[in-house]
This record gives C-alpha cells, structure tokens and sequence, in this order.
C-alpha cells in the first residue's frame, strides 16, 4: 500500500470516509452534539470511537482485515510530516497502548516499521518498559 499524505486539515472527514465502520458508532458517540458546522474534533473523534473500536477488535479477536487497514492508516499517520498529526498518533494510540501493555502486545505484530519507531521512542521518553514478546 501506497503511503497517503496525510495532514491535519480534514482528518476526521478523512477518517470516516476511509472507514464507514465508524459511522455507527460516531453517530452514537456523539448524538448530543449540536453544532454540526463544528463537528468533534479529530481527538475526541479518535479517544471516543477509534482507540475504543480497536481494543474491541482486539479483545474480540475478530475483523483482522479492518485491523490490519487500521494499522495501514495509522502508519501514513506517522510518516506524515504534519507535526500536529504526529501529536494526535502519540497522544491517542501509543501514549494508550504503551499503559495498556496487553494491547501493545496485540498490536505490535500489525504496526508498520514507523509506528514501531515512535512507540519505541515515546516508550523511552515515557520510561515505559515496552514487551511485546518479540
């Protein structure tokens, strides 16, 4: 798979659009919301219904094809040269999954070799003891 440019601007849009999977649950998420001029930001987007929806996937054990374009659509994300799209991986999938070590243990086999850089330096920086059983 090709990497996509992936840049803050739109991302949410973009999110949804390469994975209706969400809709449902973004509707359900968000059904209070009022001002849909301004929708839920890309972080709310991704701490309410993306980093949720995979640790179901993970402890379901089930959809490893929608597991697997995950991690491809993460791993633009962390080829991108948006630094904000940086911050949102680091703060709303690796910072989660370094303190969730059983996760990180599931996702690690399907994470590209940048996410795997990332998480390996944010594990440094946290001091985090990283095992994924490698």
């Amino acid at each position: 798979m090709a990497t996509r440019i992936v840049t803050y601007q739109g991302l949410d849009q973009t999110l949804l659009a390469l994975f209706p999977e969400f809709t449902e649950e973004y509707k359900s998420k968000f059904d209070y919301w009022v001002d849909w001029d301004k929708p839920p930001g890309i972080y709310l987007v991704f701490g309410f219904v993306v980093f949720p929806y995979l640790i179901s996937l993970f402890d379901a054990r089930q959809d490893e094809k929608l597991i697997r374009r995950l991690f491809a659509f993460f791993e633009d994300l962390a080829s991108s040269k948006d630094r904000n799209v940086l911050d949102l991986l680091y703060l709303e999938l690796i910072h989660k999954l370094l303190y969730a070590p059983d996760h990180l243990r599931k996702a690690w086999p399907y994470m590209g070799e940048k996410t795997k850089d990332l998480t390996k330096k944010a594990a440094k920086v946290l001091r985090v003891q990283m095992d994924v059983g490698t």
